[in-house]
């Protein structure tokens, strides 16, 4: 299985997304997001997986629409 993860992190949101990785897998997703602000400023920025099923799927990462 081809996996990426990307995240930016200040506090701790493992749980989170923990949490976010397995309804990706239980509804077959193939990409997973999450984007927290706080008075602002990015606090968490996580992304896993690809924009397709195929091989040739980009990665899902910051710049993903």
């Amino acid at each position: 299985m081809r996996e990426q993860l990307y995240i930016r992190m200040i506090n701790d949101f493992s749980a989170l997304h923990d949490y976010v990785s397995t309804i990706q897998s239980s509804i077959s997703a193939t990409a997973a997001a999450v984007y927290i602000l706080k008075d602002g400023q990015c606090i968490n920025e996580w992304y896993a997986g690809f924009h397709g099923n195929n091989e040739n799927s980009r990665l899902v990462d910051a710049v993903s629409v």
